[in-house]
């Protein structure tokens, strides 16, 4: 039960426009940080494309979750704990 939960959600999050929305604004403004940084900020474009990865990793997890091909981790908390 608690894996199907975990597995919805995540199809639920993974698919809302806002989530979506705020996702791609948040990668895209990292890109562009990366991209203009200054060409002697090899920090500040470091630490931007770390962001998009983390961005993208977080996606492509939700994406799995959401299709059932892998279980969540045994140690990840009861949805319901989450605080808002």
């Amino acid at each position: 039960m608690q894996e199907e939960l975990i597995n919805g959600e995540a199809e639920r999050l993974s698919g809302h426009p806002v989530i979506r929305h705020i996702f791609d604004e948040m990668e895209q403004d990292a890109m562009e940080r990366a991209i203009y940084a200054r060409p002697s900020d090899d920090e500040a474009r470091r630490s931007a494309m770390n962001e998009v990865r983390a961005i993208r990793a977080l996606r492509q997890k939700l994406k799995i979750l959401a299709s059932g091909l892998e279980s969540p981790a045994k140690k990840m908390p009861e949805v319901g704990s989450f605080v808002a």
